[in-house]
C-alpha cells in the first residue's frame, strides 16, 4: 500500500494469528509472534522462506529485535515474562517476570521498556535487572499496549484500549502527555514511529484503520480504511513502507466449517505493511 492507500499486497499466507512484528531491514527479514500457535516465526521480507524459531511459548505477544547482537526480546502474556534467544531462536532465556504486553529496546542506554497488563509502563536493564515502574495508572480505566520509543529525544509513546488516547512520557516517565484523545469508537493498537520525519503511524482494530500523526499528536491523517482488525506495526522507512498485521473481513455462512486462516500482507508505503489476513467462515 502507498501514502494513498493503493497496492496492497498478501506476503505470507496461512498464519493461525500473527500478533506483533519486528524488522530486520539490513537482514531482509520479517519476525512475528503467532499468539495462538505459540510460537515465533519469520520470513524474508517479500513473504518466502518462513521459518519456526521458537515453539511452544504459551502466548507470545510483543517483540523487538537487537540486530546489533543478533538477539530478540518478546513478551509471553501466559507465561507472565519476557524471554530473549537468538535470532535463530537458540539460546532461549528468561529475562523478567512481569505481565507484558508489547516491548521496545533502547540498545544503546542497555535498557527494554515494555508495557504491562497491570496498566504500568516499565522498564528493566537488557539482563533483566533494575526493574522499574515508570508511568502507572488506573487498571479499571486504562490499557496501555503498543509501545514505541524516540531514543533520541528521550521519549516513551504508548497507546492505550481503554482510554482510547495515545500518550509519549521521558524516559524516567516523567512528562506524561496525551497526544490523540481517541475517537469515541476507537482501539488504537499498534504503535510506530518515523524519528527522521516526526511522525508516529499506529493502528486501530476497531475502526479498522491506520492513522498518522506528528509526534505531538497534530495532523491526524486516516491512510487506510476498511481493514480488519490491524494490531501490530512497524516501518522500513528508507523503503518507504509500512508492515502491519491485519484480518480478512469475515465471510458470508459456509455450509462446510473451515478453520480460521491468516496472512501478512506488505503495504506498499513510505510505509510498506504487513497484514494479517483472517478468514472466518
Amino acid at each position: 500500500m502507498n501514502l494513498d492507500g493503493s497496492e496492497l499486497t498478501t506476503i505470507v499466507s496461512g498464519i493461525i494469528d500473527p500478533h506483533h512484528i519486528a524488522l530486520d531491514v539490513a537482514g531482509g527479514q520479517i519476525y512475528w509472534t503467532d499468539r495462538n500457535a505459540a510460537k515465533i516465526q519469520r520470513a524474508n521480507l517479500d513473504g518466502s522462506g518462513v521459518t519456526d524459531l521458537v515453539t511452544g511459548s504459551p502466548e507470545p505477544i510483543g517483540i523487538s529485535l537487537d540486530v546489533v547482537t543478533g538477539t530478540m526480546y518478546w513478551t509471553d502474556q501466559w507465561a507472565f515474562k519476557i524471554q530473549k534467544a537468538n535470532l535463530d531462536g537458540s539460546g532461549e532465556t528468561d529475562r523478567v517476570a512481569a505481565t507484558p504486553l508489547g516491548i521496545a529496546l533502547d540498545i544503546e542506554g542497555g535498557q527494554m521498556y515494555w508495557t504491562d497488563f497491570d496498566a504500568q509502563v516499565r522498564r528493566a536493564k537488557l539482563n533483566g535487572t533494575e526493574m522499574e515502574d515508570l508511568v502507572a495508572s488506573d487498571p479499571l480505566g486504562n490499557s496501555p499496549w503498543g509501545i514505541a520509543l524516540d531514543v533520541g529525544s528521550g521519549h516513551i509513546y504508548w497507546t492505550d484500549l481503554v482510554s482510547k488516547r495515545i500518550q509519549r512520557a521521558e524516559f524516567d516517565g516523567s512528562g506524561v502527555m496525551t497526544l490523540f484523545a481517541g475517537f469515541p469508537e476507537s482501539d488504537p493498537f499498534g504503535i510506530a514511529l518515523d524519528v527522521f520525519a516526526g511522525l508516529m503511524y499506529w493502528t486501530d482494530f476497531f475502526t479498522d484503520e491506520i492513522f498518522r500523526a506528528n509526534f505531538d499528536g497534530s495532523g491526524v491523517t486516516t491512510l487506510v480504511t476498511g481493514l480488519f482488525s490491524p494490531l501490530g506495526i512497524a516501518l522500513d522507512v528508507d523503503a518507504g513502507h509500512i508492515y502491519f498485521a491485519a484480518g480478512e473481513p469475515p465471510q458470508p455462512p459456509h455450509p462446510v466449517p473451515e478453520p480460521t486462516i491468516f496472512a501478512l500482507t506488505c503495504l506498499g508505503f513510505a510505509g510498506l505493511g504487513i497484514v494479517w489476513c483472517r478468514k472466518n467462515v
